[in-house]
């Protein structure tokens, strides 16, 4: 019963890949699902999980869904809050 609820068999590949995503995971349980958290669950868990060839084409679009807020645990992950606000935007900046 359960795997039925958790697989859908597709054929062949898509364009556009819009998938929604839970606000949470063991990694983060005793802290807050943060940006970086969503990013490396949505590539490792979502995206990869396919059998055989990938569900978006080489070239498509992986949209994930998920309703985080940009919220870190200082306690927990602290490194985590200076490379979203300090480091990441840093690589966007033309100085």
């Amino acid at each position: 019963m359960l795997l039925s609820e958790l697989v859908t068999n597709v054929k062949g590949q898509t364009d556009v890949l819009l998938i929604g995503m839970a606000d949470g995971d063991s990694y983060s349980r005793l802290s807050v699902f943060n940006p970086i958290h969503c990013r490396n669950k949505a590539f490792s868990g979502l995206f990869n999980a396919y059998h055989e060839n990938p569900l978006v084409r080489k070239g498509g679009i992986f949209i994930v869904a998920n309703p985080f807020e940009p919220k870190f645990s200082l306690l927990n992950h602290p490194s985590y809050h200076a490379l979203y606000n300090d480091v990441l935007p840093a690589g966007e900046r033309s100085d």
